[in-house]
This record gives structure tokens, sequence and C-alpha cells, in this order.
């Protein structure tokens, strides 16, 4: 009787019984396969996959490794034998958060894209993890995390525009950062750069009608806090920006705000 596989091993599991949950899976982008393709064929798999078995089948769920496994299909439907694939077993208990944060922090192929991160945290903010934790455990800064998301809230057509790589994620998140969440000047913003660019891909250099160095002040405050809490910067002045910060935002009268600047200077 053969033993059951102990989480972390690495053991060899039939091609076949290695089911793939496209409902888990974020990346959009894969790149060059056939290269990843042909560099298996010639060197075999390098970093196994990682799967979860499926209780009381003879079957495993992928959790990470769709890029390899996507080359793998192509060897074999190219006529390349490749009964078996080099795997690890994933820990117990893991589970479907497990799955999201393993999509950002084990990627040492070809990294996901911002958009693509960004579906990862926004699935994972639907699983009631808030930005900071996101960031705290995938060692990203809150601004980065922040500007992901903002890729996942515009339009499928623009997201669209991105994957085939007709504008930068930059462009997009610039533009989403200056005009807010107005979808028509968004689009309108994004439409404008792409023309712009003649051909070649959209930068922020190409999106003439909206100034995107021009953002509202209460915009810059609130990336300056996102960059204090980031390098955890805590001292006497910017214990006294955050509260000034904080009291703009919940619309304090010019008498409050007087209040907090005697306070701490006189």
């Amino acid at each position: 009787m053969q033993r059951l596989k102990r989480s972390g091993e690495i053991f060899l599991v039939p091609f076949l019984f290695i089911a793939v949950n496209e409902e888990v899976n974020r990346r959009i982008d894969y790149g060059d396969i056939e290269t990843l393709a042909l560099s298996i064929k010639e060197n075999g798999l390098s970093k196994p996959i990682t799967v979860q078995k499926v209780r009381g089948e003879d079957q495993y769920e992928l959790r990470d490794g769709f890029r390899r496994m996507r080359a793998i299909n192509l060897l074999i439907s190219q006529g390349e034998d490749f009964p078996l694939v080099k795997a690890v077993l994933t820990s117990k208990g893991y589970n479907e958060d497990d799955t999201l944060f393993e999509q950002i922090i084990s990627n040492d192929g070809k990294p996901l894209t911002k958009l693509e991160e960004g579906s990862v945290y926004k699935a994972l903010i639907n699983r009631e993890f808030t930005e900071t934790e996101i960031a705290r455990r995938v060692g990203k800064s809150n601004t980065h995390i922040r500007n992901s998301l903002a890729l996942v809230s515009v339009p499928k057509s623009i997201q669209n525009k991105i994957a085939e790589g007709k504008i930068t994620e930059n462009t997009v998140v610039a533009i989403v950062d200056t005009v807010g969440d107005d979808e028509a000047k968004i689009t309108a913003a994004v439409d404008e750069a792409i023309e712009n660019a003649d051909g070649k891909k959209a930068r922020p250099r190409n999106v003439t009608s909206v100034n995107l160095k021009s953002k509202p002040p209460i915009k810059r405050m609130e990336e300056l806090k996102s960059l204090l809490e980031d390098q955890k910067i805590d001292n006497p002045t910017s214990q006294f920006f955050l509260k000034f910060y904080n009291r703009l935002k919940a619309k304090s009268t010019s008498e409050e705000l007087l209040e907090l600047f005697v306070e701490r200077f006189t």
C-alpha cells in the first residue's frame, strides 16, 4: 500500500489526476508559453506545481503553477509524453485565502501584472481582509495595493486594452488617480492616450486633455498619509499631520482645525 504524501513533500502525480480550477486562477497574461514549454521539455520542471488532495478521490486540485501547467498542456498537445508531473502537496488546513496569497507571494516565474494582482486583492478584500493586512502579508505598500485595485475597478473594455498592450497600467492608474471614478472621463482619457500613441503603447505623456500631475491637495495628503504608514514613520510631527488629515476628511470646521494647531504649537 502506497503511503500518504506529506505536506511540503515533492512527489510525482499523474497528469490526468490534476484538476485545474480556473475560478481561483487570476492570471490573464501567460507570456511566452512556447519558450517555457521548450525549457520544460529540455530541462524538466525545475519548480514543482502546488496541489491539494481532493478528499476521497484520486485527484489533486492545482493551487499554484497555472502557467507551468499550460506549458505542459502545450507539450502534450504537440505529442510529447508527460505522464507524471512534479508536484508539492499543500499543508494541512490550506484554504482559499492561502491560494490567493500564494499567487502573489510565491510567484518567481513570470510576475503577475498589476491588473492580475488587483484581481487577487479584490478577492481577498471580498473575504474581509483589509488593504493594510494584505500589504503586510504580501510585502508590498498600501499604495501598490490601492493602485492595483484601481485597475480592476475600471470598465472591462479598458482592462482588455491593458491586456492587449495598448496602454500601460501606470497610465490608467494615473488617469483614475486624477479624474476619480467617473467612468466616462476615464474612458475618454484612455481612448485619447491610445490614439495619441499612434500604434505604440500609450503612456502618461499621451494624455493631453487631463493634467495628470495636478492632483487635489487632499489627494496629495492622502498619498503622504499612506507613505507615512508604509514606512512606519511615527513622531510628533507625523502624528499631528495624521490628526489634521483625519479632521479634514471628517469635514471639521475651521475653528476645530485651529484648535488642533493651538494644541500642537502653543
